[in-house]
């Protein structure tokens, strides 16, 4: 990890381990990489608390996001994701609340709370309002949110068949 020349390889398996399931590939990827003096920390921090969430320690990533302003909107959606997955799922809804407060056309705070309410805080009517919500404010032509459309599209039409196959006189 010596080499600078190797920043830009160590940076690509960071993004590309977790795709193929290896977040242990990318927790020792954005450990090993060797961070330019000059280049603004934050992303550091941001991409090892992320490595760490990936590979199921969402109290080392918390622990890393102490350093990072409240008003880091990246932060933000890290820690909201890093209480779900540590058995806080309320205080995950409580900041991806604030967000939406701040900001209501935050397409990844609605993509969140969806997935929240869907697999945390058990809410088909809240889960499918919110990613109806992400679908509306997103911009679904950008290649990155093509995994995140997909993923909301699914899971519309899995709340929305849930909704109509449930039994009269049931919420």
């Amino acid at each position: 990890g010596r080499h600078p020349g190797l920043a830009e390889g160590w940076r690509l398996l960071a993004d590309l381990a977790p795709l193929y399931a290896r977040p242990d590939l990318a927790l020792r990827a954005e450990q090993t990489e060797p961070w330019s003096p000059f280049e603004d920390p934050r992303r550091a921090t941001l991409a090892l608390a992320e490595a760490e969430l990936a590979g199921g320690e969402p109290a080392a990533a918390l622990a890393l996001l102490e350093t990072m302003p409240e008003d880091d909107v990246d932060a933000l959606l890290v820690r909201a994701a890093a209480h779900a997955a540590d058995g806080r799922p309320e205080q995950a809804r409580v900041l991806l609340e604030a967000l939406i407060a701040r900001d209501p056309h935050h397409a990844s705070a609605h993509f969140n709370l969806g997935l929240l309410h869907r697999d945390y805080l058990p809410d088909p009517a809240r889960a499918e309002e919110q990613l109806q919500l992400y679908l509306e404010t997103a911009d679904l032509a950008a290649e990155k949110e093509f995994f995140r459309r997909v993923q909301a599209e699914f899971w519309l039409a899995e709340l929305r068949k849930g909704r109509e196959d449930a039994p009269a006189g049931s919420p």
